[in-house]
Order: structure tokens, then sequence, then C-alpha cells
């Protein structure tokens, strides 16, 4: 209970979304933060490096690491006997 009430006392701002005050004429309302269109862009920023990522993964993991093949030693055939 003392924390709710401390909550309540705080005099620090609450923030809320835009508009979102049942009554606006009583508050101060200010934009803080990235809005719209730089939303959009950073979204999409992040689209792109994560689909990036995931074809890097995608192509690593489909490309086997060969190894070098060790030397074969040579033989020469034994001779047959009759």
């Amino acid at each position: 209970m003392a924390d709710l009430v401390t909550a309540l006392v705080d005099p620090a701002p609450v923030s809320r979304g835009l508009y979102d005050v049942p009554h606006g004429h009583l508050v101060t309302q200010m934009e803080r933060g990235a809005q719209g269109e730089q939303l959009a862009a950073a979204h999409k920023a992040r689209l792109k490096a994560s689909r990036s990522t995931a074809r890097k993964a995608r192509r690593n993991a489909a490309l086997p690491t060969r190894q070098p093949a060790p030397a074969a030693e040579v033989t020469t055939p034994a001779p047959r006997s009759r």
C-alpha cells in the first residue's frame, strides 16, 4: 500500500499516449522521442538488418565447409600369379 501512495504523490510527469487524456484542457501534452516517419524508418532499418542476418545464417548453414582431401598414397598393383 505504501508503494501505491508513493507513486500517487510522485511529482514526476507520467508518460501517456498523445491525446490519451480524458480532459485535455487540464494538462499540457508534449511530444517526446521519435514520431511518425522516424519510427517507420527505424522499424524498416531493423527489419532490413534482421533479414540480412537471417540470410547470412542460412547461406552459411547451406554451404558445407570442405576439408582438403588427404594426399592419396600412390600404390602400384601387385603382379598376378597364375
